[in-house]
């Protein structure tokens, strides 16, 4: 691996491979950029994980959703969401925005009629431009 301020070509590959061929990629950017940045990947398709204890924490899968307490997505509503959470206790997401101000923390839903990341093409007239749902167990797809 070269020193700071290399320009991110395969010598600045840290790899880590594993028995049956896959493996894990740390690579820099290029360091002398204005905003460099490290990667970590499988090329191959493995899932990447994070845990504490010997037990899973955290699964990013080869569809690229963000698991957390699970080692599978699920449909909810008709739905498999990009980030899922499950838990046998408490399961919640917390936000917390400390300032010295009258603001509060935010959720933003948007939606755009867009097909490619970072479009901005404007919404029709009866376009659902989001949805909070809620589902109880024994409903079909939850």
């Amino acid at each position: 691996m070269n020193h700071p301020g290399t320009t991110g070509t395969d010598e600045d590959v840290v790899r880590f491979e594993t028995q049956n061929g896959g493996d894990l990629k740390f690579q820099a950017s290029d360091l002398s950029a204005a905003n460099p940045a490290w990667k970590m990947y499988t090329p191959g398709g493995e899932e990447i994980i994070f845990g504490t204890n010997n037990t899973n924490a955290l699964r990013i899968n080869t569809s690229q959703r963000i698991l957390i307490g699970t080692d599978t997505s699920r449909t909810v509503g008709q739905n498999v969401g990009k980030v899922q959470i499950e838990d046998t206790g408490q399961t919640s997401v917390s936000l917390v925005r400390n300032s010295a101000d009258a603001e509060g923390p935010l959720i933003s839903l948007a939606s755009t009629r867009g097909t490619a990341v970072g479009d901005s093409t404007i919404v029709q007239n009866g376009d659902r431009i989001g949805r909070i749902t809620f589902g109880g167990g024994g409903m079909m797809n939850f």
